[in-house]
């Protein structure tokens, strides 16, 4: 397989989006003081209304939900998460300015599994061929 630009940065970035969700696990973070913060009613690009689509991915089917327009930005679970556990107000807010992108891994949420032992390159290049299939 011809190297590509995604298949070169993919497996860092997603390396560094479990490690991300890892460092959250050791403990309770404050909450900011949020009163007083407008929140709009209904955010635009609402991911909890946008349609779960399956697309083909090598030996797998990956679903997924994207929302907003702009340059596209994936979101990658840790592992045995699934796509509706995203905080869905980050994730709006984040498709007022990009095409946000959610997705099961392998094996979890709606997303299919050949039985072959999980590796984050293999979460990687799964992450790639969805990348390539939806653009």
């Amino acid at each position: 397989m011809k190297p590509t630009l995604f298949t070169r940065v993919v497996p860092s970035v997603f390396i560094l989006a479990v490690l991300l969700a890892l460092g959250g696990c050791t403990g309770t973070p404050a909450r900011p003081d949020i009163s007083g913060t407008a929140v709009p009613a209904v955010p635009a690009g609402d991911i909890t209304k946008a349609e779960m689509k399956t697309v083909p991915v090598g030996d797998i089917t990956i679903a997924y939900r994207e929302t907003g327009s702009g340059e596209p930005l994936i979101l990658i679970m840790g592992y045995s998460g699934t796509l509706d556990m995203w905080d869905t107000r980050m994730v709006n807010q984040l498709a007022q300015h990009y095409r946000v992108i959610v997705f099961d891994n392998r094996g979890m949420g709606n997303a299919t599994s050949s039985g072959r032992e999980y590796s984050i390159r293999l979460f990687a290049d799964d992450t790639a061929g969805l990348m390539d299939a939806i653009g």
